[in-house]
């Protein structure tokens, strides 16, 4: 955990987190950490699009095409909310992607 979350960084959903969505929101948790987080609309759209293995660039890119945010806010958001997720341990992260 804890991982410099780059560009290249590849993430993808941890296989064991079980998530719920009320109303527009998506709830989370990591039963063997025993934590659990609630995500907004948009996080819950990051969530949707990391269902299989990504580049963070990839995300962003796929991001930029969907809502009006220039690169370099998204990208740092992302990260953001990406090492987030990472310290909770509901992703999990690669330095490249396999094949």
């Amino acid at each position: 955990m804890d991982t410099m979350i780059a560009k290249d960084t590849v993430i993808e959903r941890n296989k064991q987190i079980l998530t719920t969505t009320i109303e527009d929101r998506l709830v989370m948790m990591n039963i063997e950490k025993g934590n659990y987080l609630g995500m907004n609309a948009m996080g819950k759209k990051i969530w949707e699009m990391i269902e299989k293995p990504r580049t963070v660039e990839s995300l962003c890119s796929d991001l930029l095409k969907q809502y009006d945010i220039d690169l370099e806010p998204c990208f740092t958001k992302v990260t953001c909310f990406l090492e987030q997720l990472d310290k909770a341990g509901l992703i999990e992260t690669k330095d490249t992607l396999s094949v």
